[in-house]
């Protein structure tokens, strides 16, 4: 269940507010954070892009182990780059400190139970 979760979760993520409603926070986040040279607009539906590429690797990537990890590294680091591009988002319903806290802690959870999962190839069978 984490699995989906996770891949629906970066699918949304990706999908919603980056490409589809391009909404104007995510783009003034990035504004924020990025050289005036750069679009910040084409940044965003790139990073949309990748976290839905990302949220499909969930469904698809069988060692999860090493993308909790990777989340495990990722999520403190999206967090931080949230609130110093908007300090202003930590007032917002549903803002980036609960939501990757959250995330952060499914990830530690992930971790600690994805080494124990039995697969076909682990299985022991006696006759």
């Amino acid at each position: 269940m984490i699995t989906f979760m996770f891949s629906f979760v970066w699918m949304y993520q990706g999908l919603v507010p980056k490409i589809w409603m391009k909404h104007p926070e995510e783009i003034s986040m990035a504004t924020n954070l990025l050289p005036e040279a750069i679009d910040a607009s084409l940044v965003v539906f790139v990073m949309g892009i990748g976290e839905i590429l990302f949220g499909l690797i969930w469904l698809f990537y069988r060692k999860r182990y090493w993308l909790f990890k990777l989340q495990l590294m990722a999520f403190p680091l999206l967090t931080l780059s949230a609130i110093l591009a908007a300090p202003r988002v930590l007032t917002h319903p549903f803002n980036p400190l609960t939501f990757n806290i959250s995330l952060f802690v499914l990830s530690v959870i992930g971790v600690k139970f994805s080494r124990d999962i039995p697969t076909a190839k682990t299985c022991k069978r006696k006759r």
